[in-house]
């Protein structure tokens, strides 16, 4: 590709294989055999809405990520810590980071990676994204409002 070309990739998971067409190039992979978190349902389908579908603005969600004294958590996974942000609803039902200080037992709050998080914001490529949460365990999905079919995945 040539610079300022973005060329479209199609990408087809079947139960026996995962697909990706570049540019003419095709990578094709075997999916494991490990059960995966319901991604399914953030798949446009017969399985209805996602349970909150938030507007994010990304400055300004950025902005609360980095700022001096962000709350986070250190987690370890595999020997290895990683930040993670939680995430709430405030009344409004707008987006907000939540602080160690905040505790309400039957809030909506998802912790997530927070450079996963940032790298997800990046790719949106948008002002504006929404973000979808359907349940505890579900993968949180950030989409771009004015088209459908792109979006990035977190699992909580």
């Amino acid at each position: 590709t040539g610079v300022g070309i973005t060329p479209e990739a199609r990408l087809t998971v079947l139960p026996e294989r995962v697909e990706v067409t570049v540019a003419g190039r095709v990578v094709t992979a075997v999916p494991l055999p490990y059960d995966y978190p319901d991604y399914r349902r953030l798949l446009h389908g017969p399985t209805g809405s996602p349970t909150y579908r938030v507007p994010v603005d990304v400055a300004a969600l950025r902005g609360a990520l980095t700022a001096d004294g962000a709350p986070v958590l250190i987690r370890e996974y595999a020997g290895t810590p990683h930040e993670v942000t939680v995430l709430g609803l405030d009344e409004r039902g707008a987006l907000h980071v939540v602080g160690p200080d905040e505790a309400a037992p039957h809030a909506v709050r998802i912790g997530v990676n927070r450079e996963y998080l940032l790298d997800a914001l990046d790719a949106g490529g948008r002002g504006q994204l929404v973000l979808e949460l359907d349940g505890p365990i579900a993968p949180l999905a950030l989409r771009r409002p004015d088209d459908a079919d792109a979006f990035s995945i977190l699992m909580p």
